[in-house]
């Protein structure tokens, strides 16, 4: 059977990208979890040309350690080439509010002074299917956009103070022989062709030049999805305005607050257990739609033996991680599900086998020739029940109700921890009631300054809050309107 795993994944409930073991991206899904993998699994691929010698990063010679930061959806991933003379480490991750992936790539230089160029390549199977694509060099966003339909990706970059790319190919794959733009680079040039489609790949090279012996440079690489063009341009410019590490520093301390919400006692259980239920908390997020679904498992390479994929809710499963999420004090997630759950529930009073991250039927293994009473599972049905039972949800109505009465809800708040990053705080607080967050359970709001009266800061003068709605896709966050206290 083949390897399906991913070792690292990473994602807002919208955007979900995946690494598989050697670090190169693999999946590419939006605008639903699990749903339109828009590489097919297929690698995305980052080399280094160093001084007239190039590595990708499926090259065994290179030693890797793959891990998150702690308590953290942003990678932490460090590889070393021993022939290369360089150490490169990466920082990414999936912005909690917007659909774009942020990557920060510090090249460490171990031997002489030598100039040293990154290559980052993309894949494209849009919607699924390398059939109709286009790629092309966009100098509205500075840098390369695949595009087909509603879907629109754009490929942008910085090193030091200056946005743009150094060179970019734009060509066809898996046609007529053609391997793709990738063997293109190398020989640590690009040929610049500036548009292609049909089956298509690109890829875009950035020059960190001469670093001395012992020192680093770094640079940024960022991959933005959308709809649209004009969505893609928006974020595109809020990217050049704010540069892109506050948003990796923004989403870091997102979900370090998101984790650590609870205070628990582990009691004489070692800290690697600890750690590991973080992470294990984190990780389902990755797995869970902005919808409600959550998928058995995301990834494309059981599609090439199966035909099928793992993308699936099933909903007895899904019951099972909805329930320990709620035990762990996630009440947000379990939530969505039971909304889910009741708009797809049939009349009967039925679950199907599963559902695809949209909540319709999926591929099926009964037949569908027998009455439909028979088709239903009471293990699903059962296990639904009892989730919700444990939550406090008893149906449809009161799910409403509670909706209704706890929408701006006004609350008290104190202030646990505050960031400032070019203009952007991220708090942590204690809340009584937010939007359905239980008593003492913390909130990660997202404050910009312009919205606090004159004279109130995030260290102090805050003292109320009244709950709008979420910020975002990825959790138990609030945007919040400000008064001083």
């Amino acid at each position: 059977m083949a390897d399906v795993s991913r070792d690292l994944p990473i994602g807002n409930g919208a955007l979900l990208v995946n690494f598989d073991h050697n670090y190169q991206l693999r999946d590419i899904y939006y605008p639903r979890v699990g749903q339109e993998n828009h590489t097919s699994g297929e690698p995305c691929r980052f080399g280094i040309w160093v001084e007239g010698r190039f590595a990708w990063l499926d090259d065994p010679a290179w030693s890797k350690d793959l891990v998150y930061l702690p308590d953290t959806l942003v990678t932490n991933v460090t590889v070393s080439h021993p022939d290369l003379l360089v150490t490169v480490t990466f920082n990414d991750a999936v912005d909690l509010g917007r659909d774009a992936l942020f990557r920060r790539v510090r090249v460490q230089n171990d031997g002489a002074e030598r100039e040293v160029r990154l290559f980052f390549h993309f894949d494209w199977h849009i919607y699924g299917t390398e059939v109709g694509d286009t790629v092309m060099y966009y100098p509205a966003v500075k840098g390369l956009v695949a595009y087909k339909g509603q879907r629109c990706f754009a490929a942008c970059a910085m090193v030091g103070d200056r946005f743009g790319l150094d060179g970019y190919a734009c060509g066809k794959k898996d046609v007529g022989g053609a391997q793709g733009t990738w063997r293109d680079a190398e020989d640590g040039e690009l040929g610049n062709n500036p548009i292609e489609q049909g089956s298509v790949d690109m890829t875009l090279a950035l020059k960190l030049g001469r670093i001395p012996a012992g020192q680093a440079a770094t640079a940024y690489q960022w991959l933005i999805a959308a709809r649209n063009f004009a969505e893609l341009q928006a974020v595109a410019d809020v990217v050049t305005l704010r540069g892109p590490e506050a948003f990796l520093e923004r989403t870091r301390s997102y979900w370090a607050a998101w984790v650590n919400k609870e205070d628990r006692e582990f009691a004489d259980l070692s800290p690697r257990v600890a750690d590991l239920y973080r992470r294990c908390l984190l990780v389902v997020r990755t797995q869970v739609d902005s919808g409600g679904a959550v998928l058995a498992a995301n990834d494309a390479d059981v599609v090439k033996f199966a035909r099928d994929t793992y993308s699936y809710m099933w909903p007895r499963d899904a019951a099972l991680a909805v329930y320990a999420m709620d035990q762990a004090g996630y009440v947000d997630l379990p939530r969505r599900f039971f909304e889910l759950c009741a708009r797809i529930v049939t009349k009967e009073g039925y679950f199907r086998h599963k559902y695809t991250p949209a909540g319709d039927p999926g591929s099926e293994r009964p037949a569908w020739n027998c009455r439909l009473g028979d088709l239903r599972h009471e293990g699903v049905i059962g296990a639904a029940r009892g989730a919700a039972a444990e939550a406090g949800l008893e149906g449809p109505r009161r799910r409403r109700e509670g909706r209704r009465a706890s929408h701006t809800r006004h609350v008290s708040i104190r202030v646990r921890q505050s960031i400032d990053r070019d203009g952007i705080s991220v708090i942590v607080v204690r809340a009584a009631e937010v939007g359905g967050v239980d008593e003492g359970g913390a909130c990660g709001i997202e404050l910009r300054h312009e919205d606090v009266e004159r004279g109130a800061t995030p260290e102090g003068g805050l003292d109320s809050a009244r709950c709008d709605g979420e910020v975002g896709r990825a959790g138990l966050a609030c945007h919040v309107g400000i008064r001083a206290g």
